[in-house]
Parts: C-alpha cells; sequence; structure tokens
C-alpha cells in the first residue's frame, strides 16, 4: 500500500493508504456512459485502478497534517475496521491505525479529524476504532463536517 510524505512550512503532510480493493461493479456497469477514450485517459493517469477482467480497484486515503507545533489534524477517517458500516463494498477492515503508527503518529496526539463527506469510506472516527485506552483519550476530538453535509444526515 502507498505511503508518503510531503513536507511544507510549518509541518507535514502525511498520505495513508486505508485500504485497495474491488469495487462490487465493474467500470463499464458502475459507468455505462463513459466512452472508450475517457476509460483510456483514466487508465493513464491512474493505472492501479484497472484491475482484470474491467474490474475498478479502488483505492482508499486518509491524510494527516501534523504542525511544527503539535497539532495533528487528521482529513477523513477511513473505512474502519471488519464490522465497519463500508464492509458491504470497501476492503476491510482499514489499515489506518498502521498506517498512522508508520507516521509515528499516535491515535490519542490527533487533535481534529476533517470529513471531506459523509460516504462511509470516510467516516469511521478513531474513538470507536482503537483499544478503550486510546478512546478515552480521544473523547476530546473535535470533528468538523462542513453545515451543508451536515444538513442532509440531521
Amino acid at each position: 500500500m502507498s505511503f508518503g510524505w510531503r513536507e511544507f512550512p510549518g509541518g507535514t503532510v502525511y498520505a495513508l493508504c486505508d485500504g485497495a480493493g474491488p469495487f462490487f461493479r465493474t467500470r463499464d456497469e458502475a459507468f455505462p456512459d463513459a466512452p472508450a477514450q475517457a476509460w483510456a485517459a483514466a487508465d493513464r493517469y491512474d493505472p492501479a485502478a484497472a484491475g482484470a477482467a474491467g474490474q475498478w480497484i479502488l483505492h482508499f486515503h486518509c491524510y494527516a497534517i501534523r504542525f511544527e507545533d503539535g497539532r495533528t489534524v487528521l482529513v477523513d477517517a477511513g473505512i474502519g475496521p471488519a464490522d465497519a458500516p463500508s464492509k458491504a463494498w470497501a476492503p476491510v477492515p482499514g489499515r489506518l491505525p498502521e498506517q498512522l503508527a508508520r507516521a509515528g503518529i499516535e491515535p490519542a496526539s490527533v487533535d481534529a479529524v476533517v470529513l471531506t463527506h459523509l460516504h462511509t469510506d470516510h467516516t469511521f472516527i478513531p474513538t470507536l476504532y482503537y483499544p478503550p485506552a486510546a478512546q478515552r483519550e480521544l473523547k476530546s476530538l473535535s470533528v468538523v463536517v462542513t453545515r451543508v453535509k451536515f444538513s442532509t444526515i440531521s
């Protein structure tokens, strides 16, 4: 699984691959109106997304931003463990805990989670994902969701 980081003035961004696996439909089934030239362009841009026999290989990513002042922000919260709501279509269990460890980030050091949108492959909040000791330490975790997105579920 991919893992990488980029430093910027004031901190570091870590690209965390939470999982990868085939979608439950082929690409043609999921996007029946997509022309062949669009698939050719997509394959050039992201060859790892094209599987055998038209499979669509999805890659699930989160990002961690560690600021020089010690704050850590997680952008999206991953697909979760084997029994997560995303299990119907995502490759569970997710690998976010291992990816955070690889970046040297303790779950309890995450100050906030920014959810880019509310699909189940982005929203598994870490307080539900980690051992009880870490959950106690995460009780003050801030979760940021746009008002528009929040209003669609309230």
